[in-house]
């Protein structure tokens, strides 16, 4: 069957066993504070999320979905570490294009699940599925 990883994005919230894991990969969405886009987990932590909002409560941070380009960029990363399926859970496609981008890149080794869900039910899912493979 050959290896299977996971992938998720930044809003799984995924605690820190989860994120070192070698088989689960997270790709994040961007964060838009003042015309800044930052990388979700990368660039900026939730944490300076929230203190940003409760500063500047009538100019709150957005989030962004991301590129196709990222998407593809983290899949060749997955490929070249020897996985060859992915199964990709994602960030509910009722709250966020994150969905639609996963979409774009499937192959025919690929799983792409729509979480309904955002931050814990989803990181439950990856948590899940970890468990079942």
């Amino acid at each position: 069957m050959g290896k299977i990883a996971i992938l998720t994005d930044s809003t799984s919230d995924l605690i820190d066993k989860y994120k070192n894991m070698d088989n689960i990969f997270v790709l994040p969405l961007y964060v838009n504070i003042d015309g800044s886009y930052l990388k979700d987990g990368i660039e900026i932590t939730s944490d300076e999320v929230v203190e940003f909002n409760k500063k500047n409560p009538d100019n709150l941070a957005k989030s962004s979905a991301p590129s196709p380009g990222d998407c593809a960029h983290i899949i060749e990363e997955i490929r070249a570490k020897g996985y060859k399926k992915i199964i990709i859970i994602s960030l509910s496609s009722k709250l966020s294009t994150t969905h639609n981008v996963f979409n774009h890149v499937l192959d025919d080794d690929m799983y792409l699940l729509d979480s309904r869900s955002a931050s814990l039910m989803e990181s439950l899912l990856v948590n899940y599925v970890d468990d079942l493979i």
